[in-house]
């Protein structure tokens, strides 16, 4: 499996699941080992479904990166920031981890902004501010969908 760990499609994680059974007793019914092998598969593909999301906003923050640079600094120096203020007013540790993620994943939404947009040396027209005003929305959908980004989905 760890070789299909490492497929990918156009820079998108390949996921595969399968289960198994193996008929033991003559008597058993081929339908009730198919049904278990297809309960354990669906076992494995719910514990492996969050791994797959983890790999997808991973991807989805390099592709941002990638897209415009300044967001990777912006980011960086945000989380920095929050895990500063966070630090000074003696906030746990716990909390100033999650608070620096928040200031790295604020933008997240930015994602599916046009990237001529994002990058436009000149002022935005009204028509792209309303694009760039998209992204918090969008950022909130990326990161509620896991867990454990779901406390920081309404800061992005």
């Amino acid at each position: 499996n760890s070789a299909i760990d490492k497929e990918k499609f156009n820079s998108i994680n390949v996921s595969i699941s399968y289960g198994w059974k193996t008929k033991i007793e003559e008597n058993e019914e081929m339908l009730a080992v198919f049904k278990k092998a297809e309960d354990y598969m669906y076992r494995r593909k719910l514990s492996e479904s969050t791994s797959m999301r983890y790999k997808t906003i991973e991807v989805i923050i390099k592709t941002l990166y990638e897209k415009n640079e300044r967001e990777e600094k912006h980011s960086i120096r945000v989380g920095e920031l929050c895990a500063l203020i966070a630090s000074t007013l003696n906030l746990s540790d716990a909390n100033i981890r999650e608070l620096r993620t928040a200031g790295l994943m604020h933008d997240i939404g930015k994602i599916a902004i046009d990237g001529k947009i994002l990058n436009k040396p000149s002022s935005l027209s009204d028509s792209e501010w309303l694009e760039i005003k998209r992204h918090p929305e969008i950022g909130y959908r990326i990161l509620s969908s896991l867990n454990e980004y779901a406390p920081i989905a309404e800061y992005a």
